[in-house]
């Protein structure tokens, strides 16, 4: 009987961190989006602010797999929008600053995509 209570109280415990890592990635993913989301609208200072903390949070959260996205994929987009978006800002006449814009915004919200890709193993509830 006290091995059964035991045993339920240590699954009870495994369930509650398991929901607990759940709810932290899932905050992360939530974060992300909106980085991306305010990104494409053109909003910078706070944003970089908001996810400064995420990255960080995200090195005890995910595998080497979600650092080297947001590395390798999703920094360099969103860095190259911003740009995009102060030439616009400089130059909106300009075609080729238009269609240069464009592709970088195209570029950052196929990362909302590779946003779910990459996440989508850790946002679940299972081992």
């Amino acid at each position: 009987m006290q091995a059964e209570i035991a045993q339920a109280q240590a699954e009870a415990a495994r369930n509650k961190l398991r929901l607990e890592l759940f709810e932290k990635r899932l905050a992360a993913h939530t974060a992300i989006t909106e980085y991306i989301r305010k990104s494409l609208a053109g909003v910078k200072a706070e944003n970089l602010d908001a996810i400064a903390g995420t990255t960080t949070m995200m090195n005890w959260l995910f595998k080497d797999d979600v650092h080297d996205w947001f590395a390798r994929e999703l920094a360099p987009a969103i860095a190259k929008l911003s740009v995009a978006q102060l030439k616009l800002i400089a130059e909106p006449g300009d075609v080729a600053v238009v269609v240069e814009h464009s592709g970088a915004s195209m570029e950052a919200v196929a990362q909302f995509g590779r946003l779910n890709e990459v996440m989508r193993p850790y946002l679940t509830l299972e081992d």
